[in-house]
């Protein structure tokens, strides 16, 4: 999704942006707040959080302030739609769990496993923990020697399992989801999500290296 030539990322997110807008139209900030686990502004705005960084989401146009990424900006979109409430499990799960995620999702799991094995060679995984925090991360318990929480959006979390290079196994990561996922976006938002993170993990230790 990412390597697409720029005026050809535009238009598809245009044209899905459409439904998006067809779909908020009617909608206010405080009918949507709640379910979302935002706030409403007292201009009519949308308040919600997306990896450590607040957003404000015009209502209905859904304009954002500061803006995001174009797929950036369409999940969360997304999610403030498809948001009923629901809250975390606490329960982690693959992405081929979701629902329609069979084919789609496990896709990505090979994916994404194969990137942090050769995302974390030669880098130590605590410093790299380290640098999931500045985008919002918070260390958690889990089966790796380090993971972290990532809050993609407030009801929508993502889990960061890492383990350190040994004699006999390279550094390696997987990213999971919270078993309550399906309740607020579709398997390809969900992978979308996946490639965003990849994205800011990869930038976050850059921006880490480049202050040491």
């Amino acid at each position: 999704m990412f390597k697409s030539d720029k005026p050809q990322q535009d238009r598809a997110y245009n044209e899905m942006l459409q439904p998006v807008k067809e779909a908020l139209a009617g909608r206010t900030a405080e009918d949507l707040a709640a379910n979302a686990g935002a706030q409403a502004a007292a201009d009519g705005r949308l308040l919600i959080r997306t990896l450590g960084e607040q957003i404000a989401v015009k209502i209905p146009d859904g304009e954002m302030e500061p803006a995001l990424e174009n797929w950036h900006a369409l999940v969360v979109l997304h999610y403030i739609i498809n948001a009923d409430g629901t809250r975390p499990t606490g329960r982690w799960m693959s992405f081929g769990d979701m629902k329609d995620g069979l084919i789609r999702g496990t896709k990505f799991a090979t994916t994404s496993d194969r990137w942090f094995s050769q995302f974390l060679k030669g880098k130590p995984v605590e410093e790299v923990g380290k640098a999931c925090e500045a985008i919002g991360g918070m260390p958690t318990e889990g089966r790796g020697d380090v993971n972290i929480m990532l809050p993609f959006l407030p009801n929508f979390p993502a889990l960061l399992s890492l383990w350190e290079a040994d004699e006999d196994f390279a550094a390696s990561g997987k990213l999971l989801l919270d078993s309550s996922a399906d309740h607020y976006l579709s398997i390809e938002d969900a992978v979308t999500v996946g490639e965003i993170l990849h994205k800011r993990i990869e930038d976050a230790w850059t921006q880490l290296r480049k202050g040491k």
